[in-house]
C-alpha cells in the first residue's frame, strides 16, 4: 500500500511536470508568432511563410510516425521552392479530357522553364 502511495506520488508530479513542459512550448510558439508582427501591429509575412511556421515545428514532434514527420518535411519544402500548385504527373495518366491535358502539358513545360 505505501509503495502504491509513492508510485501515485511520483506519477502526480510528472503529470505536472509535462504539463509545465507543454505551456512553455505553447508560450514559446505563440512570441514566434507575435516577433513576426511590425510595430504597427501588421503581420508582414506571406500566407506561405506563415504555414510553414507551423509545419516546422511539427516536423520535431515526437508524436508523430517518421513516415508522418517526412511528409510535413517533404510538404515544407515544396512550399519552400514555390511549387505549391505545381502538378505532379505521374507517367500513364488517364482519363483526362482535352482542357485536363492541355493544362497538364503546359503545367509540366511552364515548370521546366521556369527554373
Amino acid at each position: 500500500d505505501d509503495t502504491l502511495q509513492r508510485f501515485s506520488r511520483i506519477r502526480a508530479v510528472l503529470r505536472l511536470l509535462r504539463i509545465v513542459i507543454m505551456f512553455r512550448k505553447a508560450s514559446t510558439a505563440a512570441e514566434g508568432v507575435v516577433a513576426h508582427t511590425t510595430g504597427l501591429g501588421y503581420n508582414l509575412e506571406s500566407p506561405a511563410q506563415q504555414v510553414t511556421g507551423i509545419l516546422r515545428p511539427l516536423s520535431d514532434f515526437p508524436r508523430l510516425t517518421q513516415h508522418q514527420r517526412d511528409d510535413i518535411r517533404w510538404a515544407i519544402a515544396i512550399i519552400d521552392q514555390g511549387g505549391l500548385y505545381q502538378p505532379i504527373a505521374s507517367t500513364g495518366v488517364t482519363g483526362l479530357d482535352e482542357n485536363g491535358a492541355a493544362w497538364m502539358t503546359t503545367a509540366t513545360t511552364g515548370a521546366d522553364t521556369q527554373h
